[in-house]
This record gives C-alpha cells, sequence and structure tokens, in this order.
C-alpha cells in the first residue's frame, strides 16, 4: 500500500511540474506577442489635441450621412 501512494506522490509530483514549466513557455510567448501589438499601438497613437496625418471620408449609402476618420488613429 505505501508503494502505491509514493508511485501516485512521484507521479503528480512530475505532472505537476510539467505543468508549470508548459505554463511558464506560454507566458513568455504572450509577452512576446503583447510587446508587438504595443509597438504597433503605439505607431498608430495620436495624443488628444493633435491631427493625424490623412482622412478618410466614408459615405453612409442612402442616409446621405458622411463618415470621417483620422489615419492612424481611426478616430472619429
Amino acid at each position: 500500500m505505501v508503494l502505491k501512494k509514493n508511485k501516485f506522490l512521484w507521479v503528480l509530483v512530475l505532472s505537476l511540474s510539467v505543468g508549470l514549466i508548459l505554463l511558464s513557455a506560454c507566458k513568455r510567448e504572450a509577452r512576446k506577442v503583447r510587446s508587438e501589438i504595443e509597438e504597433a499601438a503605439l505607431k498608430c497613437y495620436v495624443p488628444p489635441g493633435e491631427m493625424d496625418e490623412y482622412y478618410l471620408f466614408m459615405s453612409g449609402g442612402h442616409s446621405g450621412q458622411i463618415y470621417v476618420y483620422g489615419v492612424p488613429s481611426m478616430r472619429h
């Protein structure tokens, strides 16, 4: 009976350690992706009060509305 408990304990410890290793690897990849997203956001960020480089004019179709978007911030 003691042998079965020790075997179960070793399997539990081994599976937890493998799980922690995989979890830490996933977190590293998520940080890498997040930093790329942050870089892209900083490239298109326009502070409030400043003007965008370009403007996009879009019509609303049959309603007759016109939408104006600032590019690269995509603000209305």
